[in-house]
């Protein structure tokens, strides 16, 4: 596996033993035989088949993983490895499922690739991660902080006040004892809190030995933090946002360890610690966002797929969903569209109409303050009274109903609500 370093025009040479040469950088000179491919005639053959790229550049020799050496191609995977990822999109586009299979992609990506597209064995999956404590779940919201987060003074039920690890903190530490090359022996006999305490302080009496740490053959940890945008970011990371950024992640070049303020622990975040986040765009537009967030993570946009819907009792919900959506963007904007999980489970015409009346019309009246004008031009129209074919009708009152006034004024007052 290599790469040309120059074009075949300027770098081809004439070899006695090879004959026509061009000037490759190699990544990988193994040879190895991949099933299928014996009978190719020429020097360069094109393939086009994702499943045969995936046979040429990614390896499944257990002889190597048992040896100790990680093949270049994994590398080069590793490396291109998202570290802080915000998935974005409209209500119902499916950021928590995308969610679920980015956090096998990142963990585990054999298992990604084995069990992609069967949703009850990737959710099973992602809770044995769960269970090994390799993936950690977090919704931020108004009242949510960095003792929530990170560390706070707790109280212990003793009348004191001690210093408690949160979230980010116990992720990373198992993280960074995942990489600890010589790690004590701990007794399954122990409760998970004292097992913890071994591994940070393991972690703690090591931190300033890069070299005692082999992240290549660690495990991989993720915290998946829901509506990332409802918190307020400073309040929550604090001084730990500078340590986001790839660089200064412990493992790196510029890895930056700190000093906690309640405990006066050493921190660092690790490497192989991944952060994955969903922000609805309907709450908060991404223009909003802090600037020290934004320039620290990914965006992947999320939209709503409309073409994963099928019919139902002759509705066609894709079409409907693509008018629907077109006409929102138009009177209002793309992130307060609907999504196409709204849909998804909708099975008969009665499924269909119970997802207008108590999903997409509420939701609506929200994005349109109650504007029964602007809600009936998405939905098609207006009607007069719930007999009219119409989603939505408005009902003419007479104020001579009403109210008890002179004819003069009552003519006057007579409106349509």
């Amino acid at each position: 596996i290599g790469e040309f370093t120059e074009d075949g025009n300027i770098g081809y040479s004439y070899d006695e033993e090879l004959i026509h040469t061009v000037p490759v950088n190699w990544y990988d000179k193994n040879e190895r035989e991949i099933e299928g491919y014996g009978g190719y005639r020429s020097t360069l053959q094109n393939i086009k088949s994702n499943e045969s790229i995936k046979k040429i550049f990614f390896y499944n020799n257990e002889s190597d993983n048992e040896n100790g050496i990680i093949p270049n191609s994994e590398i080069i995977k590793e490396e291109n490895k998202s570290k802080n990822l915000i998935l974005y999109g409209p209500p119902g586009t499916g950021k928590t499922y995308q969610t679920i299979r980015k956090a096998l992609e990142v963990i585990d990506y054999e298992a990604y690739k084995t069990i992609f597209d069967f949703r009850e064995k990737e959710v099973e999956k992602v809770n044995e991660l769960i269970e090994k404590n390799q993936i950690s779940f977090c919704t931020f919201h108004q009242s949510y902080g960095y003792e929530d987060f990170v560390e706070g003074l707790k109280s212990d039920g003793n009348g004191n006040f001690v210093p408690q690890d949160s979230i980010l903190k116990v992720i990373s530490y198992n993280a960074l004892f995942s990489a600890l090359i010589k790690k004590p022996i701990i007794s399954q006999d122990l409760t998970s809190e004292e097992r913890y305490k071994i591994k940070k302080q393991s972690v703690i009496d090591n931190l300033f030995r890069a070299d005692l740490f082999n992240f290549k053959l660690s495990d991989h940890y993720l915290i998946v933090i829901d509506e990332i945008n409802r918190g307020n970011i400073s309040k929550i990371f604090g001084e730990l946002i500078t340590l986001l950024e790839p660089d200064k992640r412990f493992g790196e070049e510029n890895t930056i360890i700190v000093n906690l303020p309640y405990s006066k622990e050493k921190f660092s975040i690790p490497k192989n610690l991944h952060i994955i986040a969903t922000m609805n765009t309907a709450d908060r537009s991404i223009a909003l966002m802090d600037y020290a967030l934004r320039r620290r993570f990914e965006f992947l946009e999320i939209n709503s797929d409309a073409s994963l819907l099928e019919p139902v009792d002759e509705i066609d919900l894709e079409q409907m969903l693509i008018i629907i959506n077109r006409r929102i963007e138009f009177l209002y904007d793309k992130d307060h569209t609907i999504g196409h999980a709204y849909f998804m489970k909708a099975e008969k015409l009665s499924d269909v109409v119970d997802v207008i009346n108590k999903g997409i019309i509420p939701l609506l009246q929200e994005y349109f303050y109650n504007d029964l004008e602007k809600i009936g031009l998405v939905l098609g129209g207006i009607g007069k009274n719930s007999n009219d074919k119409y989603i939505v009708y408005k009902k003419e009152i007479l104020a001579s109903e009403l109210f008890n006034f002179d004819e003069s004024v009552v003519e006057l007052h007579n409106k349509t609500q």
